[in-house]
Parts: structure tokens; sequence; C-alpha cells
């Protein structure tokens, strides 16, 4: 049985593949005739395969392409039809953590993943389903943050079955700034070895290339494979291969950063629930990274069985940074703040917009000068309250003129932050607006807004 429409913009399928169909002409399954000439039943297959291209040309009709096209393919991809499929679904089983010592990673090998379960050996996207079982909600909450720690070392960073482990439902944000949202990121799997390598077995490192920030920056992915023992490993990284040989460098520990910082804000809302929960995931990320810039050695004591760590390493573009200095209003003093560099305000191609001189942002209030660093798909902005009250900066934006409008409606998205100062930022996207709250007088905030 099959059933697809057009609703609200999505394309919503149904498909019940408990059993195979047979159709009057089997050989569309691939079935084939006995010598008795009974019917050997086949998997329909080359249905399946028409039926989503049916499914690429309604979207195409109805002006949604690139489109949303996914199916359950649990254990059981349809080949034939990836073509015409935009990503699929993985990992629909349950599993008891109480029954056994047993992880998600133990039911899914690094040799089932390489072979079946890296998007790009397909073409398609692959999500994951996250079923567990478990009395303890601590030990659930660990294994879903395992899960998607070893399922981005496969270049597969968006899973909202992760719930409720939403810290790890998708890459997070600091990961994104780092420039993996980018489309000249490229991925270089673990058992290639191509830039880097632990020389263990049982420790996995994947890097992702990307070219267009600053100097040059990859991502270093560390899994410990290994179920039992927790790993002190040692990461070298071919820094001539990657073209950061003699730069300056500086090195981002980005995974263990973020979930510090998730904890620290659960305890400040006094949640001892979300809090008992990061630090049980804190305490398995080992401990603080080195890295030695010159022999290109990156080092992390303590990594608990299958955990892993993300982090950030970068070449300084030293004539981009010396230049955002010169423009930093007299409120941010001499230093360009740290998470408005990593967001990628130091740039050969950011343009500087002083206070008072940019038409694509406008507050209502007079008190509040705005100005601007531009790049094709952010902004960061300078908010600046010099009256003498507090005030809410409520800011009109041109988000068109601004580069900062969707232009795939299923594949990006668009997000203000918070990069330094005061205040707290709300964003509304369709309405064209950020209001910065609680802003201070004679104080600023920069904030980030990017299309991802």
């Amino acid at each position: 049985m099959n059933r697809s429409f057009v609703e609200g913009g999505v394309v919503n399928t149904y498909w019940d593949l408990a059993f195979p169909i047979l159709y009057d002409n089997p050989l569309s399954g691939l079935a084939y005739q006995l010598p008795d000439g009974r019917w050997q039943p086949g998997y329909n297959t080359l249905d399946l395969r028409e039926f989503y291209r049916r499914l690429w040309a309604v979207q195409d009709m109805n002006d949604l392409n690139p489109g949303a096209v996914g199916n359950h393919s649990t254990n059981a991809y349809i080949f034939p039809a990836l073509p015409w499929i935009d990503a699929v679904l993985d990992g629909e089983r349950d599993w008891n953590l109480d029954a056994t010592d047993r992880d998600w990673i133990d039911y899914y090998p690094k040799e089932r993943m390489r072979s079946l379960s890296v998007a790009h050996n397909w073409g398609v996207g692959i999500c994951w389903m996250s079923n567990f079982t478990s009395s303890d909600k601590a030990k659930l909450y660990e294994q879903k943050t395992r899960q998607s720690e070893y399922i981005w070392m496969h270049d597969s960073w968006i899973n909202p079955y992760i719930s409720p482990a939403q810290h790890v439902r998708e890459m997070p944000q600091p990961m994104l700034d780092w420039g993996m949202n980018g489309e000249s990121v490229s991925y270089e799997p673990y058992w290639r070895k191509t830039f880097a390598d632990s020389g263990d077995e049982n420790v996995l490192v994947t890097v992702w290339r990307i070219p267009d920030e600053a100097a040059g920056r990859i991502l270093v992915g560390v899994f410990n494979y290994n179920r039992e023992k927790a790993k002190d490993a040692s990461v070298r990284i071919d820094l001539d291969k990657l073209g950061l040989d003699g730069n300056a460098l500086v090195m981002n520990d980005l995974s263990l950063d973020y979930t510090r910082g998730q904890l620290a804000s659960a305890t400040a809302r006094k949640n001892t629930k979300q809090s008992a929960n990061f630090e049980r995931v804190l305490a398995g990320l080992g401990e603080s990274a080195t890295f030695d810039a010159k022999k290109g050695v990156l080092r992390i004591k303590n990594l608990a069985p299958h955990r892993g760590r993300f982090i950030g390493v970068g070449a300084v573009d030293e004539v981009a940074l010396a230049t955002v200095r010169k423009q930093l209003p007299q409120w941010l003093g001499n230093e360009v703040p740290e998470k408005a560099r990593d967001f990628g305000i130091a740039h050969w191609r950011t343009r500087h917009i002083p206070e008072g001189t940019t038409m694509a942002a406008t507050c209502e209030n007079e008190a509040v000068k705005l100005g601007m660093w531009k790049r094709d798909d952010r902004i960061v902005l300078s908010v600046y309250n010099s009256g003498d009250k507090n005030t809410n900066a409520k800011i009109s934006l041109n988000m068109l003129y601004l580069g900062l409008t969707k232009r795939l409606l299923w594949q990006e998205f668009v997000r203000a932050q918070k990069l330094h100062g005061e205040g707290s930022v709300k964003f509304d996207y369709y309405n064209n607006k950020v209001v910065v709250t609680g802003l201070a007088p004679k104080s600023g905030a920069l904030v980030g807004i990017r299309r991802y």
C-alpha cells in the first residue's frame, strides 16, 4: 500500500513495506518463473523506483524542489530508488540497555557503517532513529549521546530522533559556526587516514576540511572505538598536506567547551536532572585537549569507551584579523572576541559598514548605534546603547539585501546569536527583526546572524 499527498508545501509519503508486493507482472519486482511454472516472488525494487520518480515529479510541479523525499530503509536500502530520494531513515530497532552491556555502536560496527551507512556512498542523507529502553534515564541520555558522536563520525549530523538528548540532535552550534555547514566542506573518513592518524586501530580519526574559513580550518573527530577501556589519544595531523604548515594555528575544543556550557546553563537554571545528565556526559569526554601547532600533534587524555570528541584546528588570517581590530568601535576595545572570530568575522571577504552608515539594519531608538561586518551568508551586528536608560534594541533588517533569506527551503536555516556583550537576543526571521533585550546604558552587544 502506498499513498502520497502535498500538504502545507511538504510531500508526505506513507509506505507499508512489511511484505513484498506482487503485481500482475512479477518481472517488475525482479521475480522469475520456476521450471514447474510457479513464480518466485521478488522485491518490488523497480516499482519503488518508479514511485519515487513520480514523487519527484509531483514536487517539481508544485515548485518544491530541491525537495524532501525520504523513506524508511533500516537494513534494506533500496538502491535503484536512491537517485530519486533525498534521505533514508535507518536504525528502526529497539535496544534494551538493561538486558545487556552492549550498546548501539556494538550493533552497528564500523564495518557496517563504512559499507552501508555513509551518505557519500549513495548520495543521500542518512537520518537515524534512536529507540532505546532503560529504567535508568541517565543511562538512556548518555547512550543517545554516544550514538550521536558515532554517527557524526560518518558525516550524518542531523538526527531529530535523538530526543530527549537535545544537545546532540544535531552537530552543536559551535561546530556549525566553525564552518561545518559550508558548501566547500569535504569529508575524509577515518579509514582513509588521509590527513590524520592515531596509530591505534581503536581510535578512529575523521577530518573535515573547511577551506573557506579564515586561512583554512579543519574539524577533527576522535572516537574511542574500544568498548571497555578509556583511551589516551595522540593524533598526528599532516599540516603540510592540509596546507596549514607554517601558519599561525589555533585549536578550539569545540564539543568539550559546548558540553561544559550546557552544564553551566543547566546549573544556573537549577535544573538538577539536566545537570546530572550533563555531568555524566561530560565525564566521558576526558580532559581538555592539547595541540602542538609545530608538530601537528593533538592529544586527548581519558576518552571514555565509545565516546567521541570534536576539535577545531584553524589557520589565522593575520591580515584580516588586524583589519577588524582597527574597525572595532570604542566600546569593544582592541581585541576581537573569540566567538566572533570563530563565527568568521576576520576574513578577506568581510565588508565593514561603520556605525551610522548601514541602511540594511535600522533601529527605532536613536540612542542605539548600529555597525556591521558582512559576508555573503552572515553578518555581525555591533549594537551599542549610547543613551542613559536601559533599552530593548528593536532592529529591522533587509534580509534579502543581507543575503540572509533561505534559498533551499528544506536544506537551509537562519539563526541569530549573541557573540559578545550585554543583553540577550531574540530573532524573528519571518518579520525581519532582531531584538537585543536588556541592553544597559553605555553598553553593547555583538550579534551574529547566519544562513546555515
